[in-house]
């Protein structure tokens, strides 16, 4: 039934924890298919490590996706190594939403590999995730690193301390295109440091 829908630019199957492999399946003979679908919210869906492969596989193909919502899908491990795996060599995915995924340091460093590589995500939303100052780290010394391609990147909520702050300065005066780090709700100040 989803396929006869071709014409469709945006399509939202977001809050549907019913997803099956077979929908799944569907899902990404649409995404191969049809050439003017740009934005896909599969927020708190059934995303897991048997139907995520399905999704980074048609990623990893250039499908024609520039916003990808996967919100709250607890994409931690596994599934966040597909996901950096399907998007290593995407060239036109642009905004990339994972707030509220319980993304670790690990996750954040795999995040960092993917900017190194990818250059044309330009917004990685990473809101309320457990990030932490070593994942801000890792995250910092990416972008540093890639010099270019980001535009803003979304960390608050994420157990960051004045402590990752510093490496995060330095990445921000040195990548040319990043506009923006939204921190809003972030730091936990300590006595040390003046907001």
């Amino acid at each position: 039934m989803i396929e006869y829908y071709e014409p469709v630019t945006r399509l939202i199957v977001a809050n549907n924890v019913r997803l099956g492999v077979r929908a799944w399946l569907a899902l990404a003979r649409l995404l191969k298919r049809f050439h003017r679908l740009e934005y896909l919210d599969v927020r708190r869906t059934s995303l897991d490590e048997s139907t995520m492969p399905l999704l980074c596989r048609v990623l990893k193909l250039n499908c024609t996706l520039r916003v990808l919502h996967l919100e709250d899908n607890h994409l931690s491990g596994i599934l966040t190594r597909n996901l950096v795996w399907g998007l290593r060599t995407n060239t036109l995915l642009q905004d990339l939403y994972l707030g509220h995924n319980k993304l670790t340091p690990e996750d954040a460093k795999l995040l960092g590999s993917l900017l190194i590589t990818n250059r044309t995500i330009r917004l990685l939303d990473l809101r309320n995730n457990r990030l932490q100052d070593t994942g801000v780290l890792f995250l910092s010394s990416a972008l540093e690193e890639q010099a270019s391609g980001l535009q803003l990147i979304t960390v608050w909520s994420n157990q960051i301390t004045a402590n990752s702050m510093s490496a995060l300065g330095r990445a921000l005066a040195f990548h040319t295109t990043l506009e923006g780090v939204n921190l809003a709700l972030t730091l936990w100040v300590t006595k040390e440091w003046n907001v």
